[in-house]
């Protein structure tokens, strides 16, 4: 039940970051260091009013669907939680990537920390005090420590949530959403595309493979969250490079993904050398004959995810947003495709190196994108494009 409500919350906080996240980071550097404190502040109040009106659009939907089914109303009060949960994630995430747009790293370090210490020791009381430790509890504690987050943050920012003009509110939510409508376009094919190998394996070999793949997948888990968290820490600096220097952006940019690709190489690495240990001690399946195999299939999609961080990085801040969002869609009907023609002939690894196939397809139309970004530049002799 956790599992599937945090997908639920993570799906919630890619929808703010495709429509408020990455356009703040992208558009604030363009902003004079005098308003910079009264356009964080704006963003802010954009960001509670947005989450205001999605959640109470979901639990109203809810609750009315529920006056009808049974089945849907006695999940109300999770859905409840979920949502609090959901509100209180992105606003601590807000003040993350304030922290790291204004090169605050240390804040943004201690608001992460809090909520670190304040899951465990929830955690912790949850267990001691309740006999049966559920969903609910860590639902709970995972929502009051992203509260608490959120709340320290706010203290160490200095904002002052007042009213603020709503007219200019509203022209600077419409200019995020312009460029943000394309950021959520990709992301929800880039997401579709990731689970290519769910709806295959779910299709033709049953439930029971999906499990056993979601389960090898927790191997390369912790790579990914590091390339996320490094990748979303180094967007501002991108974003404030490609003011004077657009040239240098892709520069940048491609050696941000050759150290991601030699640091997925050295973890896959690693992670066969010990696939033994990992799977006495963290995955726990029986069938092991070719664990090793299907640690190297998740290797490969590693990989060629690492291989694109750049160049969606140079793209998203050079705002081409849209085309990020087109190129995705082919890499989308060549993983499922690839995915159900190699699980018909090699089994279900053939679902995951489907998967690896289509992102090093997307990786690759991707950087031919860059690549003639980086001719016209070079051709029109200038520095920015800006």
């Amino acid at each position: 039940m956790f599992g599937i409500v945090n997908s639920g919350v993570l799906f919630f906080l890619g929808v703010i970051d495709s429509l408020l996240f990455i356009q703040m980071v992208v558009r604030s550097p363009r902003r004079l260091t005098s308003e910079r404190g009264a356009y964080f502040s704006r963003q802010l109040i954009i960001l509670i009013l947005l989450c205001l009106v999605l959640t109470t659009s979901i639990f109203a939907c809810a609750f009315e669907v529920g006056q009808y089914y049974s089945a849907v109303r006695q999940y109300i009060p999770l859905l409840e939680i979920s949502l609090s949960v959901s509100f209180s994630s992105v606003l601590k995430e807000f003040f993350v990537r304030y922290f790291y747009i204004e090169s605050k790293v240390m804040r943004a370090v201690g608001v992460n920390f809090v909520v670190s210490i304040t899951l465990f020791v929830s955690v912790f009381l949850f267990r001691k005090l309740s006999a049966q430790f559920g969903a609910y509890h860590a639902l709970i504690s995972y929502g009051l420590s992203n509260g608490l987050g959120a709340l320290v943050g706010l203290y160490m920012s200095g904002f002052s949530i007042r009213p603020s003009n709503l007219k200019l509110l509203s022209s600077e939510f419409q200019e995020s959403f312009i460029g943000g409508r394309w950021a959520l376009l990709g992301v929800l094919i880039s997401w579709c595309q990731a689970q290519a190998y769910v709806y295959v394996s779910a299709l033709y070999a049953g439930p029971v493979a999906v499990a056993f793949l979601n389960k090898v997948r927790l191997v390369v888990m912790p790579y990914q969250l590091i390339m996320t968290a490094v990748s979303q820490a180094l967007l501002p600096r991108i974003a404030s490079i490609a003011l004077s220097d657009v040239g240098r952006v892709i520069r940048y940019s491609a050696k941000i993904s050759l150290w991601f690709v030699a640091g997925g190489i050295g973890y896959i690495f690693f992670a066969w050398s010990f696939q033994i240990l990992a799977n006495s001690f963290f995955i726990k399946i029986s069938n092991f004959d070719s664990f090793g195999l299907f640690i190297f299939a998740w290797g490969l999609v590693l990989i060629f995810q690492s291989s694109r961080v750049g160049s969606v990085a140079c793209l998203q801040v050079l705002g081409d947003f849209r085309g990020v969002a087109v190129l995705n869609f082919l890499p989308l009907c060549i993983s499922l495709l690839a995915s159900a023609f190699l699980l018909v002939k090699i089994g279900v690894l053939g679902s995951v190196l489907g998967v690896a196939i289509g992102e090093l397809f997307f990786s690759f139309v991707l950087w031919l994108k860059v690549y003639y970004i980086s001719k016209r530049i070079s051709g029109s002799g200038l520095r920015s494009e800006r």
